[in-house]
């Protein structure tokens, strides 16, 4: 648009509206004009330059205070128009755009709005990921997973367009940065399902800017006069997302996200705000149980120009790699109603430059593992409302520069081999008392992670563990105590110095996180008994139950006993949870567990001992069992007690035999003893890689310990009632063959 001002020649048959193709977004007026061709419609759509016209911007709400109220001064604010409103222009060249002509008028023609393009939405306006995508085994190594966020299909390659939502699309470079951020595989403050072809109708609502233009990148011809050579890449933008949630209930938040990755997190599903910047160096979330976490790869600093007060409830612990450091330009003082200690594993020194007051309404007592001295400048009194006592057991010494003066109310005893002052024997000074050891806090082993400890398997490498006195302490993302991640698990009385249950590190690749609230996960019962909810209350039943029902179902070898009920033990968080705790939209779309359906990642999630995961699974555990239950329709009741565990027999002896190959496992599968006592090759059966592989070994040489020195049998364990017939945790008769 050369000169948008010019008069055009010409009137239209009609005021519109008309469908037109944007070709030039250059308006030197700065006023969001666009240039655009005329076209007939979406399929053979002829552009004509005879058809061009510019076109002024109408915004869905913008204001100006009246000019005629403008003042006299130009140079004062109160004098001059005040412009507010929305801005949301320029749109890409290509893009169709609703014109209308006032009166047919070519001069007076505006453009309403932009006609979306045919099925490409994905990324509106979420940037949302997908399972589809194009990725090569480097790539797929490097993520270690396939939901990543991607772009729009390729349209002009995609021949028939039976289902666009499957196409595969490219990688957006965003992933790396997520991938840099820890937030890969986190599906709440990461990736995002957050899209308008999520669902119809779609409860996603907001929009994403197109991001700068890519001045390295592609350039291409814009307009019909004056053509000039401009970017046409775009860098990608800013999201804004409000997200009523999916089907399940899911991914209900307000998330505010830069193309960089800086966001703001409001989640209502997740029951927490999260705040962080791109490079994940810095990180706050506040939740609904009331904690706050902060990170911070560098330093955090605080100043107040009056008080800085603070106040804990229980206790307030401070702890440094290095030093801590005080300082006071006024007094100290330190308030202790329990005990006081100060323990220092190296030397220790007070200094004060007044005096010093050492007082104890009981008791004093100093003590050294070497030589004790005691210094003063001038005089030094040791007085004792009752006896005093020094003693040396090799030696004992009075010294003076001056007179030595000895007066006792009573008598004067001196008692030697030889003096020259002889009397009764002196009785003896009675030894110093030795002072109670301090005990030191005790010290929680945490895994900790960090930026550089390398990224493989869709995961961060535990950069090792830290010790500290504390329970709780935030980390580089991945997180392993997010709370929502188990809410149960990281209540305030885990976090208590004071308590010696901790929560443990990585517990591998079994549940992540817990139901939403609200939540409870009981389930229909089966044969008359209630669900077992995720909880550590019945884990030793549950235990021996599984055991009784694989026992009772032909597994005798000892050997691949502890290999089941290892693995069993792992993926189910030792017992406690028969329903993975995440919400399972990671698996949604994920034909290989042909989740096919929207819903189908939530619905079919991982449940049983051995977290049966898609809708194929639960299909054919309905036919292999045939017992009149069609799981597919009822996936639940996989998590009641009764088909936890049988769904284990299905797992192992059904699904996992069918030619399943994998790079971790050192040996084809086989139901051979030399297989089942191959922890590596086991874990690579159940998981597909080695998650928690270390657990898995420990639990394994426990289990195989156990039952070549026991014996293997159901018998004395829960599960088996009166007359030999097993029953589950409450009492009810459990089938156990088909």
């Amino acid at each position: 648009m050369s000169d948008t001002e010019k008069r055009l020649i010409g009137k239209l048959p009609s005021p519109g509206p008309y469908l037109a193709k944007v070709t030039n977004w250059n308006d030197p007026t700065y006023m969001g004009g666009l240039e655009v061709v005329i076209i007939k419609g979406f399929t053979g759509d002829q552009e004509f330059q005879s058809q061009t016209y510019p076109v002024k911007y109408l915004s869905p709400f913008y204001g100006v205070t009246n000019v005629a109220w403008e003042g006299t001064d130009p140079r004062k604010f109160d004098d001059v128009q005040k412009s507010y409103g929305m801005w949301m222009v320029p749109p890409d060249i290509g893009t169709r755009v609703l014109v209308i002509f006032i009166d047919g008028d070519v001069n007076q023609g505006y453009w309403l709005g932009c006609v979306p393009d045919t099925f490409q939405n994905h990324m509106v306006p979420g940037i949302a990921a997908s399972q589809d995508v194009y990725l090569t085994p480097e790539e797929e190594l490097k993520y270690g997973t396939r939901y990543l966020p991607v772009a729009e299909f390729h349209k002009r390659s995609s021949k028939a367009l039976i289902d666009p939502n499957v196409q595969k699309k490219p990688v957006r470079p965003f992933a790396d940065r997520l991938l840099a951020q820890g937030l890969l595989i986190d599906n709440i403050r990461g990736v995002t399902s957050s899209s308008a072809r999520r669902e119809t109708r779609s409860s996603v609502f907001g929009f994403s800017t197109p991001g700068p233009l890519d001045s390295s990148g592609r350039k291409a011809a814009i307009g019909y006069e004056d053509k000039v050579n401009a970017p046409i890449s775009r860098l990608g933008g800013t999201q804004f997302v409000m997200d009523d949630g999916d089907g399940a209930g899911q991914n209900e938040l307000v998330r505010i996200r830069t193309r960089t990755g800086h966001q703001i997190l409001l989640h209502n599903s997740a029951d927490l705000i999260y705040i962080a910047n791109s490079k994940g160096t810095a990180w706050l979330e506040m939740t609904s149980a009331g904690k706050i976490d902060i990170y911070a790869q560098d330093s955090i600093s605080i100043h107040s120009e009056q008080d800085f007060n603070f106040r804990a409830d229980r206790d307030i612990n401070f702890e440094a790699s290095r030093n801590i450091n005080m300082n006071a330009f006024g007094g100290m003082e330190i308030n202790c109603r329990d005990r006081f200690y100060l323990i220092c594993d190296k030397d220790g020194k007070i200094f004060f430059k007044g005096n010093a007051n050492l007082t104890a309404a009981d008791n004093i007592r100093l003590q050294s593992g070497s030589e004790f001295d005691l210094t003063s400048g001038g005089d030094s009194r040791i007085s004792a409302n009752a006896g005093l006592h020094l003693a040396g057991e090799t030696g004992a010494f009075l010294s003076s520069g001056g007179n030595i003066n000895l007066g006792a109310s009573g008598n004067i005893i001196e008692s030697a081999t030889q003096i020259h002052l002889n009397g009764p024997a002196a009785a003896a000074a009675a030894n110093a008392v030795h002072p109670d050891t301090p005990i030191k806090l005790e010290l929680f082993e945490l895994p900790a992670r960090n930026a550089t400890a390398g990224w493989a398997n869709g995961k961060f490498y535990k950069a090792g563990n830290i010790d500290s006195i504390m329970q709780r302490v935030p980390m580089h993302e991945p997180w392993d105590h997010h709370e929502n991640t188990n809410p149960g698990k990281f209540t305030s009385v885990s976090t208590d110095v004071n308590v010696t249950a901790r929560p443990s590190g990585d517990g591998g690749s079994g549940p992540t996180a817990p139901p939403p609230s609200g939540q409870s996960g009981s389930q229909p019962p089966i044969n008359g008994g209630p669900a077992v909810p995720n909880s550590s209350k019945n884990v030793g039943e549950n235990e021996k139950y599984l055991q009784a029902i694989l026992v009772a179902n032909g597994v005798s070898d000892p050997i691949k006993l502890a290999a089941w009920m290892a693995q069993c033990k792992v993926e189910s968080d030792g017992f406690r949870a028969l329903r993975e705790y995440a919400s399972g939209a990671e698996y949604e779309g994920r034909k290989d567990l042909g989740n096919t359906q929207s819903g189908d990642g939530v619905r079919y999630k991982g449940r049983g001992f051995i977290q049966l995961t898609g809708r194929t699974v639960y299909h054919s555990m309905t036919k292999y069992f045939n017992c009149g239950i069609d799981f597919e329709q009822n996936p639940e009741l996989v998590e009641t007690l009764e088909w936890a565990a049988k769904s284990v027999l299905y797992f192992f002896n059904v699904f996992k035999p069918k030619g399943f190959k994998n790079r971790t496992m050192t040996q084809p599968y086989q139901d051979s003893t030399a297989f089942w006592d191959d922890v590596l090759s086991v874990t690579g059966l159940v998981n597909g890689g080695t998650n928690g592989l270390s657990a898995r070994q420990q639990a394994y040489a426990a289990y195989k310990a156990k039952f070549q020195s026991e014996g293997v049998t159901p018998q004395g364990v829960v599960g088996t009632g009166t007359g030999g017939v097993l029953t589950d945790s409450y009492g009810n008769p459990v089938r156990t063959g088909q």
